[in-house]
């Protein structure tokens, strides 16, 4: 026998604040390579997010909700129809890539990875002085529109006109661009209306498209409890005292939530990038 599958149950129940429990099945390969090289290389990180997409699924099924299996297929078939992502120096084609694999080409009518990849410029040289402000290099995509991107990234969201409306028109004229930026950690305990006044003259901070756009390519740069990423590019034009703020819910989903801009909260902070 060259390999097997391990099947079982893991089962939670919390009695306090809440009472809450839920039970899942899961699986565990040992020694099979049927998905090839990545697959053993890396089994616990793919069988973890199987897990999840179990736990997805029902959660949205108990809901009256469909399954995930058209999303997933829907997936293969980008992954599939654009290369299994051979290595490659290209940062262009590279970080395409993750926005075609998440659905953007898709979305804008493109077939293949390379027609997606046709429509992507080449990054342009930045000031080396960058290299140490902002070092974040991120490919952005704002076709699609920010309510979609943030559905196609996977991050929850009120209305597309809760943040559109209140970027700069720059920004909102700018369609597939580069930036080089920083998500905000060097920021933690500074309220945003302090960044934005020490902000440099070639400095602005992110809109809520952008930083969606750095949390596709870098999904680590949120963590619950440890990072949200404060987007001081886009503000409520009524009373400039709200910004946008891009964290990891109570469920552990990324969402773009409002906040109080004069708030300094320890692990909140103000992402920017070099004009």
């Amino acid at each position: 026998m060259n390999s097997c599958i391990y099947t079982g149950n893991v089962r939670h129940r919390r009695f306090s604040p809440v009472p809450h429990a839920f039970t899942y099945r899961l699986f565990d390969l040992d020694g099979t390579n049927f998905y090839g090289e990545i697959f053993v290389e890396y089994p616990r990180v793919l069988i973890d997010q199987v897990a999840t997409l179990r736990v997805l699924e029902k959660m949205r099924l108990e809901k009256g909700g469909q399954g995930l299996r058209k999303e997933i297929q829907a997936l293969i078939s980008r992954l599939t129809s654009g290369g299994m992502g051979a290595r490659t120096e290209d940062v262009r084609a590279v970080q395409a890539k993750v926005l075609w694999d998440k659905g953007w080409g898709k979305e804008l009518g493109y077939g293949t990875f390379s027609d997606y990849l046709a429509t992507i410029p080449e990054a342009p040289p930045f000031p080396e002085k960058y290299d140490e402000r902002f070092p974040i290099l991120t490919l952005v995509d704002a076709r699609p529109g920010i309510g979609t991107s943030c559905d196609l990234a996977w991050v929850g969201h009120g209305d597309d006109t809760d943040y559109a409306d209140f970027e700069s028109a720059e920004s909102r004229d700018r369609k597939v661009y580069w930036i080089r930026c920083q998500d905000g950690q060097r920021n933690h305990g500074r309220n945003v209306l302090d960044c934005r006044r020490s902000f440099a003259t070639d400095e602005r901070g992110l809109t809520p498209t952008e930083g969606v756009a750095l949390f596709a390519q870098r999904p680590q740069a949120i963590d619950a409890g440890t990072h949200s990423m404060d987007l001081p590019g886009c503000s409520d034009p009524e009373t400039d005292g709200l910004i946008p703020n891009l964290c990891e819910d109570w469920n552990l989903r990324p969402h773009i939530f409002w906040r109080y801009a004069e708030l300094h909260l320890k692990d909140h902070g103000s992402a920017s990038r070099g004009i």
